[in-house]
Protein backbone atom coordinates (compact mmCIF):
# COMPACT_ATOMS: atom_id res chain seq x y z
CA UNK A 1 0.00 0.00 0.00
CA UNK A 2 1.35 3.43 -0.91
CA UNK A 3 0.46 6.97 -0.01
CA UNK A 4 -0.17 9.53 -2.76
CA UNK A 5 1.57 12.85 -2.22
CA UNK A 6 0.50 15.95 -4.19
CA UNK A 7 -0.22 14.02 -7.42
CA UNK A 8 -0.91 10.44 -8.54
CA UNK A 9 2.68 10.16 -9.83
CA UNK A 10 4.22 11.19 -6.51
CA UNK A 11 3.91 8.26 -4.10
CA UNK A 12 5.60 7.09 -0.93
CA UNK A 13 5.80 3.30 -0.60
CA UNK A 14 6.96 1.75 2.65
CA UNK A 15 7.49 -1.99 2.64
CA UNK A 16 6.79 -3.51 6.06
CA UNK A 17 9.17 -6.16 7.37
CA UNK A 18 9.54 -8.23 10.54
CA UNK A 19 11.21 -6.14 13.21
CA UNK A 20 10.01 -2.82 11.77
CA UNK A 21 8.54 -1.32 14.93
CA UNK A 22 8.39 2.31 13.83
CA UNK A 23 4.80 3.03 12.76
CA UNK A 24 4.41 3.17 8.99
CA UNK A 25 2.80 6.63 9.10
CA UNK A 26 5.93 7.99 10.85
CA UNK A 27 8.16 6.71 8.04
CA UNK A 28 5.73 7.94 5.38
CA UNK A 29 5.67 11.38 7.00
CA UNK A 30 9.43 11.85 6.75
CA UNK A 31 9.62 10.40 3.26
CA UNK A 32 6.78 12.62 2.04
CA UNK A 33 9.13 15.55 2.60
CA UNK A 34 11.74 13.80 0.45
CA UNK A 35 9.21 13.11 -2.31
CA UNK A 36 8.02 16.71 -2.36
CA UNK A 37 11.57 18.12 -2.41
CA UNK A 38 12.76 15.85 -5.24
CA UNK A 39 9.53 15.59 -7.20
CA UNK A 40 10.08 11.81 -7.35
CA UNK A 41 8.23 8.90 -5.76
CA UNK A 42 10.01 7.23 -2.82
CA UNK A 43 10.24 3.57 -1.89
CA UNK A 44 11.51 2.45 1.52
CA UNK A 45 12.56 -1.13 2.29
CA UNK A 46 15.14 -3.06 4.30
CA UNK A 47 18.66 -3.10 2.85
CA UNK A 48 19.45 -6.56 1.51
CA UNK A 49 22.98 -6.00 0.24
CA UNK A 50 22.45 -4.37 -3.15
CA UNK A 51 21.01 -1.13 -4.48
CA UNK A 52 18.31 -0.87 -7.12
CA UNK A 53 18.58 2.22 -9.30
CA UNK A 54 15.58 3.73 -11.10
CA UNK A 55 15.70 7.13 -12.81
CA UNK A 56 12.23 8.15 -11.68
CA UNK A 57 12.39 6.94 -8.09
CA UNK A 58 14.30 7.46 -4.84
CA UNK A 59 15.05 4.25 -2.95
CA UNK A 60 15.57 4.53 0.80
CA UNK A 61 17.02 1.46 2.47
CA UNK A 62 17.20 0.76 6.19
CA UNK A 63 19.82 -1.65 7.49
CA UNK A 64 18.31 -4.08 9.97
CA UNK A 65 19.75 -6.68 12.30
CA UNK A 66 17.92 -9.30 10.23
CA UNK A 67 19.64 -8.27 6.97
CA UNK A 68 23.01 -7.07 8.28
CA UNK A 69 25.65 -9.75 8.77
CA UNK A 70 27.43 -8.15 11.73
CA UNK A 71 25.53 -5.34 13.46
CA UNK A 72 27.53 -3.37 16.01
CA UNK A 73 26.21 -1.66 19.14
CA UNK A 74 25.66 2.06 18.90
CA UNK A 75 24.94 3.84 22.17
CA UNK A 76 24.18 7.33 20.90
CA UNK A 77 24.32 9.72 17.98
CA UNK A 78 24.81 13.46 18.17
CA UNK A 79 22.61 15.42 15.77
CA UNK A 80 22.62 19.20 15.69
CA UNK A 81 24.40 19.36 19.04
CA UNK A 82 21.89 17.08 20.79
CA UNK A 83 22.95 13.66 22.04
CA UNK A 84 20.34 10.99 21.30
CA UNK A 85 20.63 7.74 23.27
CA UNK A 86 19.70 4.66 21.25
CA UNK A 87 17.90 1.66 22.69
CA UNK A 88 19.71 -1.70 22.88
CA UNK A 89 18.27 -3.26 19.72
CA UNK A 90 19.08 -0.19 17.61
CA UNK A 91 22.38 -1.21 16.09
CA UNK A 92 24.55 0.08 13.27
CA UNK A 93 25.52 -1.96 10.22
CA UNK A 94 28.38 -1.38 7.84
CA UNK A 95 27.72 -3.07 4.52
CA UNK A 96 30.87 -4.34 2.81
CA UNK A 97 30.99 -1.47 0.35
CA UNK A 98 29.34 1.64 1.71
CA UNK A 99 29.77 3.55 -1.53
CA UNK A 100 28.58 7.04 -2.32
CA UNK A 101 28.47 10.24 -0.32
CA UNK A 102 28.67 9.84 3.44
CA UNK A 103 26.30 11.30 6.01
CA UNK A 104 27.81 11.48 9.48
CA UNK A 105 26.58 12.59 12.87
CA UNK A 106 28.22 15.48 14.74
CA UNK A 107 30.82 13.09 16.22
CA UNK A 108 31.87 11.92 12.75
CA UNK A 109 30.12 8.53 12.91
CA UNK A 110 28.92 7.31 9.52
CA UNK A 111 25.15 6.86 9.78
CA UNK A 112 24.05 6.82 6.12
CA UNK A 113 25.24 6.90 2.53
CA UNK A 114 23.78 8.36 -0.66
CA UNK A 115 24.69 6.54 -3.85
CA UNK A 116 23.11 8.36 -6.80
CA UNK A 117 19.40 8.13 -6.00
CA UNK A 118 19.63 5.54 -3.23
CA UNK A 119 19.84 6.42 0.44
CA UNK A 120 21.10 3.71 2.82
CA UNK A 121 20.46 4.36 6.51
CA UNK A 122 23.06 2.34 8.40
CA UNK A 123 21.41 2.64 11.82
CA UNK A 124 18.52 0.28 12.46
CA UNK A 125 16.11 3.15 13.13
CA UNK A 126 12.99 0.99 12.88
CA UNK A 127 13.94 -1.57 15.53
CA UNK A 128 12.29 0.51 18.26
CA UNK A 129 9.41 2.95 18.12
CA UNK A 130 11.19 5.94 19.62
CA UNK A 131 12.08 9.57 19.03
CA UNK A 132 15.71 8.70 18.24
CA UNK A 133 14.74 6.69 15.16
CA UNK A 134 12.57 9.55 13.93
CA UNK A 135 15.35 12.09 14.61
CA UNK A 136 17.90 10.04 12.66
CA UNK A 137 15.49 9.56 9.76
CA UNK A 138 14.75 13.31 9.56
CA UNK A 139 18.46 14.20 9.85
CA UNK A 140 19.48 11.76 7.10
CA UNK A 141 16.68 12.80 4.73
CA UNK A 142 17.47 16.50 5.15
CA UNK A 143 21.15 15.93 4.35
CA UNK A 144 20.51 13.45 1.55
CA UNK A 145 18.41 15.78 -0.61
CA UNK A 146 21.30 17.89 -2.00
CA UNK A 147 23.39 14.73 -2.55
CA UNK A 148 20.85 12.86 -4.69
CA UNK A 149 21.73 12.34 -8.35
CA UNK A 150 19.06 10.90 -10.65
CA UNK A 151 21.42 10.45 -13.62
CA UNK A 152 21.46 6.65 -13.31
CA UNK A 153 20.93 5.51 -16.92
CA UNK A 154 24.42 3.95 -17.18
CA UNK A 155 24.00 2.17 -13.86
CA UNK A 156 20.63 0.75 -14.95
CA UNK A 157 22.17 -0.62 -18.16
CA UNK A 158 24.84 -2.43 -16.15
Amino acid sequence: MSTTVASPDLRVDVVRWPGCNMPKHEIVGALTYLACKTGKPVRCSPFRGSLQYAAGLTNVYVCTVQTCPDPAPLHHVQLGGVIHELSGPQRICYPGSASGDKIKDDDGRLIATVDHNCVVILVNITEADNQVGRAILAYVIERAIPLLNFNVDELIEK
